[in-house]
């Protein structure tokens, strides 16, 4: 499943987690996708087999434990599957104190930084580690005080 088609899903899902339990095949062009919810939690099921979970609130159950979560921030969506994975945090701290936080506590756990890039507004370092790849991007929220901290992983995310 592609990144945008992903993406597309997740609108879906976002746009209707106040539903129950509730199935939805969707069609692209790249095949049929199906979507199963319940509640905050949702698994996509794409014809060739993949499947991708997807839940609001937490960290997902198989969050690298050499990725640090910044103090405070509160977990609000993941998506993940066995060779990748997304959170989403938000946190009250500014752009500048979790950049630094990120970049400090990644480099401790052995993480060496490939890119960063500051921008105003936004923030993004990308680090790797043995073949596993961590993206942390930080951007100012729109609709409260406070920013947005997403975290993506590509690789075994269960190290």
């Amino acid at each position: 499943m592609s990144m945008r088609s992903c993406l597309l899903v997740m609108a879906l899902i976002a746009s209707t987690s106040a539903c129950s339990k509730k199935e939805t095949t969707v069609t692209t062009d790249q095949g049929k996708v199906t979507v199963s919810q319940d509640g905050n939690k949702a698994t996509i099921k794409d014809n060739k087999g993949s499947e991708m979970k997807i839940e609001q609130g937490k960290l997902p159950d198989n969050f690298p434990k050499d990725v640090p979560i910044y103090p405070g921030a509160i977990a609000t969506m993941n998506a993940a599957d066995p060779k990748a994975a997304m959170v989403t945090l938000r946190s009250d701290a500014s752009k500048d104190e979790i950049a630094k936080y990120y970049t400090d506590e990644l480099k401790g756990q052995g993480w060496k930084i490939q890119a960063s890039t500051d921008l105003g507004g936004l923030f993004t370092m990308i680090a790797v580690k043995e073949q596993r790849r961590c993206t942390v991007t930080v951007t100012a929220d729109q609709t409260q005080k406070g920013n947005t901290i997403a975290i993506t992983f590509e690789g075994n995310v269960s190290q």
